[in-house]
C-alpha cells in the first residue's frame, strides 16, 4: 500500500514540477509580450513512461517534452525577401531624390531659369551692343551660370560619395552581422545538444536574419544540429561556426561584392544592390548628362563668339575657358569664364568685324546669334534638342527613374509589411491567450497539490491505525 501511495505522490510530484515550468514559460511569453522579434513558446507536455505492474499497466504522471518557439520558417524567407527588394529600392529611390533636389531647383533657384537669365543677357546686349552695363550683365549671368553647373557637379558627386560611404558600411555590417549568426550558431548547437530548443538563443538569430536580409537578398539553410547556412546567390557566406569575410572591390567603374577566398558575389540584392546600382548605373549617366550638358553650351558659345571682334579690337576670343584637354574635357564641375572675359567685360564680343578686321561700331549679329541658341537645336551632343529641351529632359528622366524606385518600394515594402503581420499573429504574444494558458496550468497545479494533500491524508490515516 505503502510503495502504491508512494506512486501516487510520484505522480502528483511530476505534475507540480511540469505545470511549474509550463506557467514559468507562459510567465516569459507575458513579460516579452512587447519584444520586438520575439516569439511566443510553447510547453509541450508528455506522459510519463508506464509503470507495468502486476495490477496492470499503471501511468506515471507527465513532463515537460520541450519548450519550442511557434515559428513558420516559410513567412521567414517570404518576409525576407521582400525587405530585401524594399530596402533596396528604398535607398536608390533615397539618392535619387538627393540628387533630384539638387538638379531641379524651383523658380530662379533652377538652371532653367539661370538659361533663361543668360540669354536674356545677349539678347540685352544685342539691342544696345555699345552699352558697358549689357556687356558687364552678359559676363555676371555666364559666370552665374557655369557657377550654377558647378554647383549641380559638386552637389551630384557629393550625393555620390554618401553612397558609396553607406554602402561600405553596409558591407562592414554584412561581415559583423555574418560573424554575430555564426557564433550564435555554436551556442544554439551546444545548447540544443541535450534536445531541448534554444528558443531565446534562435530569436536573437532570426532578428540578425530580418536585418541582413534588408542588406543583402538570402537563403537561410536549416542543419539538423540547429545551426544554419547563410548563403547569397547561391554561395554561402555563412556556414555553421563558420563566415566568410565580404570585400568591396571596385574596377572599371564598377563594384561588386567579393569573398575572401576570391569568390564574386551575383544577384546580391538588398541595400546593398540598391547602392550598387546608384552607383554604377545611375549617377554615372547623371553626371555624363550635366557634362554633356555643360560641353554643349560651352562649344556653342565659344564657336559664335570667336568669330566676333570685341570692343578691344580682339577676335577669336572664348567666352568660357577651354582646358589643355580641349573642349571635350570641359565638365559641369570645371566649366567656367575664360581669363579674359573675367579679367574685362569689353573682351565680349557683340558684333562681327569689317572685313578689314576692325571692330563695326553697334555691330550686333553676334550677341543676336547668342541669344538665338536658346531656340537653337543643338546637333553634335545634345541630339538636336535646345539647350532647355534637353535640361527639361535630363529632370524628367531623373524624375522617372525616382518614380519608379518608390513605387518599387511601395509594392515591395506593402508585401513586406503584411508578411510581417501575419508572423506577428503566428509568432506574436498575446496577453489575453497567456492568462488563460496560465489559468490552466495553475488550475493543473492546485489539481496535483490537492493529490498530494490527499495522499498525505491516507498515510496519516493509515499510520493512525
Amino acid at each position: 500500500m505503502s510503495s502504491t501511495l508512494g506512486s501516487i505522490l510520484n505522480t502528483a510530484r511530476t505534475s507540480l514540477l511540469a505545470h511549474q515550468q509550463a506557467s514559468q514559460v507562459t510567465a516569459h511569453n507575458l513579460s516579452n509580450a512587447a519584444t520586438d522579434g520575439y516569439s511566443r513558446q510553447r510547453v509541450a507536455l508528455a506522459a510519463n513512461e508506464p509503470l507495468r505492474t502486476p495490477l496492470g499497466i499503471l501511468g506515471t504522471g507527465v513532463h515537460v517534452q520541450d519548450a519550442s518557439r511557434v515559428r513558420d520558417a516559410l513567412l521567414d524567407g517570404s518576409f525576407r525577401r521582400e525587405s530585401a527588394f524594399a530596402s533596396g529600392n528604398g535607398i536608390r529611390r533615397e539618392l535619387l531624390e538627393l540628387a533630384e533636389t539638387r538638379l531641379a531647383g524651383l523658380g530662379d533657384d533652377g538652371l532653367g531659369a539661370t538659361l533663361d537669365a543668360f540669354w536674356d543677357a545677349w539678347s540685352d546686349l544685342a539691342s544696345d551692343p555699345l552699352n558697358p552695363a549689357a556687356r558687364s550683365s552678359v559676363r555676371t549671368r555666364g559666370d552665374e551660370l557655369a557657377r550654377h553647373l558647378n554647383r549641380l557637379g559638386a552637389g551630384i558627386r557629393e550625393v555620390e560619395t554618401m553612397g558609396a560611404a553607406r554602402l561600405a558600411a553596409a558591407v562592414d555590417r554584412i561581415n559583423e552581422l555574418a560573424g554575430s549568426i555564426a557564433e550564435l550558431n555554436a551556442r544554439i548547437v551546444a545548447a540544443e545538444s541535450g534536445g531541448h530548443t534554444a528558443s531565446d538563443l534562435r530569436d536573437s538569430r532570426d532578428r540578425m536574419l530580418d536585418e541582413l536580409a534588408t542588406l543583402v537578398s538570402i537563403e537561410v539553410v536549416p542543419r539538423e544540429n540547429g545551426g544554419i547556412g547563410v548563403a547569397v546567390g547561391g554561395i554561402h557566406i555563412v556556414d555553421g561556426v563558420r563566415a566568410l569575410a565580404i570585400e568591396l572591390e571596385e574596377a572599371g567603374g564598377t563594384r561588386a561584392l567579393r569573398l575572401e577566398n576570391g569568390t564574386t558575389l551575383s544577384a546580391v540584392g538588398g541595400e546593398v544592390a540598391g547602392l550598387i546600382d546608384a552607383l554604377d548605373v545611375d549617377f554615372p549617366w547623371l553626371r555624363g548628362e550635366l557634362d554633356t550638358l555643360a560641353r554643349a553650351l560651352a562649344v556653342a558659345v565659344n564657336d559664335l563668339h570667336r568669330q566676333g571682334t570685341n570692343a578691344l579690337g580682339g577676335t577669336g576670343i572664348d567666352f568660357f575657358h577651354v582646358p589643355a584637354g580641349g573642349e571635350g574635357a570641359i565638365t559641369a564641375e570645371t566649366i567656367r569664364l575664360s581669363d579674359a572675359v573675367l579679367a574685362d567685360a569689353r573682351a565680349i564680343a557683340a558684333g562681327t568685324p569689317t572685313p578689314g578686321g576692325d571692330p563695326r561700331p553697334g555691330a550686333n549679329d553676334i550677341a543676336l546669334a547668342l541669344a538665338q541658341l536658346r531656340d537653337t537645336p543643338e546637333a553634335s551632343y545634345l541630339g538636336g534638342r535646345t539647350f532647355g529641351d534637353f535640361y527639361t529632359g535630363l529632370v524628367q528622366e531623373l524624375g522617372m527613374k525616382v518614380a519608379t524606385a518608390r513605387d518599387l518600394e511601395g509594392v515591395h515594402g506593402t508585401l513586406a509589411s503584411s508578411l510581417d503581420h501575419r508572423r506577428a499573429a503566428v509568432s506574436g504574444v498575446s496577453t489575453d491567450e497567456e492568462l488563460i494558458r496560465l489559468i490552466e496550468f495553475q488550475s493543473a497545479y492546485s489539481a496535483a497539490a490537492r493529490v498530494v494533500t490527499t495522499v498525505d491524508e491516507m498515510i496519516q490515516t493509515i499510520l493512525g491505525m
